[in-house]
């Protein structure tokens, strides 16, 4: 009879433990910060059923699919920024080496390039000066330097990237359709 007291005091310890049988949320960033005013943000996220790894809604209490998974899921109330990994800084000012003040790597904050005797504007910050991704702040652009994203922030940009077909496991891909045969005409059996 003790045994059976302790195996069950075992497997309440380990529910206990694993937050009441509730798994997290899996949070799914993609896309790559730029590092110059030339390049597109990429970046967006998308919210995943730990269990069967189907897309949901951000805060979705129980996955939808009931007969196969039925997971109960938690999510938190902020993620690490994955552009800085948590530290606030500008992942752009780290690659390019401009971290000490944030000036162009191009144009050492000038805004402008000497060629040939002419001085146009910098390709890579625009004219500015600072760093083409937090112009010049050496905060994160994705988090502002917060190092942390909020749930509301996640629940609004993972809503962007689905309504945007930025998410392909949001939507199943549309089946090819096929094109009827074309009837072919009968041959005609010589005698």
């Amino acid at each position: 009879m003790r045994l059976k007291h302790a195996i069950v005091l075992l497997a309440a310890a380990a529910l206990g433990a694993c937050g009441g049988g509730k798994q997290d949320g899996m949070v799914s960033w993609k896309g790559q910060t730029p590092n110059t005013s030339l390049q597109k943000d990429t970046r967006s996220v998308s919210t995943h059923c730990p269990g069967c790894r189907q897309w949901l809604e951000w805060g979705t209490e129980r996955c939808p699919d009931k007969k196969f998974c039925d997971t109960r899921i938690f999510w938190q109330s902020a993620y690490p920024c994955p552009s800085c990994r948590g530290s606030g800084v500008c992942s752009a000012c780290v690659m390019m080496e401009q971290l000490p003040d944030g000036k162009c790597y191009n144009c050492k904050g000038t805004g402008n390039l000497v060629y040939k005797g002419k001085a146009p504007d910098c390709a890579s910050c625009k004219g500015k000066g600072g760093c083409a991704v937090c112009t010049g702040s050496k905060k994160c652009d994705y988090c502002e330097g917060a190092g942390k994203i909020p749930a509301d922030t996640v629940k609004s940009r993972a809503a962007v990237a689905r309504a945007a077909g930025k998410d392909e496991d949001a939507a199943p891909a549309k089946p090819e359709e096929k094109k009827p045969e074309e009837a072919k005409p009968s041959e005609e059996k010589s005698p």
